[in-house]
């Protein structure tokens, strides 16, 4: 027994390990389950702002690659009694659906004694690992043991509860020897603590390099501003000399523009006014003598085509007596010649052969008379539609002279148009602009 006793200090080192690996866990995870349920955990870290900050943490080395895998299981759901004490404070302390407070100091230093928020409780759990891990020697005076216990216990039951805190005061008066597994697995927990804070610490030193390179970048940054502001000022001098200028030179072009406006205006209304003068003479005298011309025509042909109407008339009537004349003759004639064939039907054969002959002739010349009265018919059907085309004649006639009118119309306005160019103050040239 005598080669398993320990020293007062170690007896002090084992139970504050004991206190922060195996009593500090379960009340922390306390607080962590009622700011993050256990039912609603899995899609709590599966958002996507939480998820972002997860990721910014494990690139920053806060979270490590076995941490990752808790909180992502490639089997299963995420379950928070398989979260250590550094994992579940770093996301109460920094993931944004999480409702503490920070302490006054931070969570990187030892609260005050009057300070005794769960944050806080965080804070001081956080620093006594980190000050167990630190101790190469295995061993904690009493003083700090005396302290160090009060605050943690303190914290154990404001987070965890009276039974933790029956735990705390168990463990205090808890008889101690080497042998005991809890020590080994505590050495085992502090040896993990103390590789945990020489990375946090490797990470704290390339932090402190890239904070340095930032504060001469920012410096290199801040010359070069100067420089392009100095430069800046230069150039907007320069502008506005440069403004100056350009404006007593577009002042002066104005002035000369405007001037020569002016003037091109004057010339141009002149002109305007006198081509509209001749204009206007020139289109009176066409419509005049256009009219006339159109007026003389249209009587000559009224004229000739009453006498060609009354021409054609009496040459219609002239032939059609004739014609009628013609067939009664021939009817008459006939007439006689078929009593003639009547009183000689006794004739003889000789006779009534030659009068066969004579009949087919008359009768020959019958269809020719009739051939003749039907060509007299279409001559009349001709006669008719020369006077209808006659009167189309007289209406194309008359289409001609509202087309001459409506010419006119158009003339009249064109000359308005004209008159209200050469009284209008704006230049041609410069409408629309």
């Amino acid at each position: 027994m005598a080669s398993n006793a320990l020293s007062p200090e170690e007896e002090n080192y084992v139970r504050m390990a004991l206190l922060l690996t195996g009593i500090s866990p379960p009340a922390v995870r306390v607080l962590f389950d009622k700011e993050f349920p256990p039912a609603s955990l899995s899609s709590s870290i599966n958002t996507t702002t939480t998820k972002a900050t997860l990721n910014y943490l494990k690139r920053k080395k806060v979270i490590n690659q076995a941490q990752w895998d808790l909180l992502f299981p490639s089997s299963g759901t995420t379950d928070s009694k398989t979260f250590d004490v550094t994992l579940m404070i770093a996301l109460l302390r920094n993931l944004p659906t999480s409702s503490l407070v920070p302490p006054v100091n931070g969570y990187d230093n030892l609260p005050v004694t009057i300070e005794t928020t769960p944050a806080s409780d965080l804070a001081r759990i956080k620093h006594y690992r980190n000050l167990l891990a630190h101790l190469h020697d295995s061993k904690v005076d009493g003083t700090l043991f005396t302290t160090a216990w009060k605050d943690l216990s303190d914290a154990v039951l404001r987070l965890g509860g009276n039974t933790m805190k029956q735990e705390c005061d168990q463990l205090i008066t808890k008889q101690l020897d080497t042998s005991s597994q809890e020590i080994l697995q505590a050495k085992k927990d502090i040896e993990t603590i103390e590789r945990s804070l020489d990375l946090i610490e490797a990470d704290h030193t390339k932090i402190k390099k890239d904070i340095i390179t930032l504060k001469s970048g920012r410096e290199s940054f801040k010359k070069s501003c100067d420089l392009l502001l100095t430069e800046s000022k230069k150039d907007i001098v320069v502008l506005k000399s440069d403004h100056k200028s350009l404006k007593r030179s577009l002042t002066s072009d104005h002035k000369s523009l405007k001037g020569s406006l002016k003037s091109d205006h004057k010339r141009l209304k002149g002109s305007l006014k006198s081509d509209h003068k001749n204009l206007r003479r020139s289109l009176l005298c066409d419509h005049k003598s256009l009219k006339g011309s159109l007026k003389s025509d249209h009587k000559s042909l009224k004229r000739s085509l009453k006498s060609d109407h009354r021409s054609l008339r009496r040459s219609l009537k002239s032939d059609h007596k004739s014609l009628r004349r013609s067939l009664k003759s021939d009817h008459k004639s006939l007439k006689r010649s078929h009593d003639l064939l009547q009183k000689k039907q006794t004739v003889s054969i000789k006779d009534g052969k030659r009068v066969k002959k004579d009949v087919k002739s008359l009768k020959l010349d019958h269809d020719s008379l009739k051939k003749s009265h039907g060509l007299l018919q279409v001559d009349q059907k001709e006669m008719r539609i020369d006077v209808q085309n006659v009167k189309l004649d007289c209406d194309i006639l008359k289409t001609s002279q509202a087309l001459i009118q409506s010419d006119q119309i158009k003339t009249k306005e064109d000359v308005k148009k004209l008159t209200s160019i050469s009284e209008d103050p704006v230049p041609w040239n410069r409408r629309g602009i």
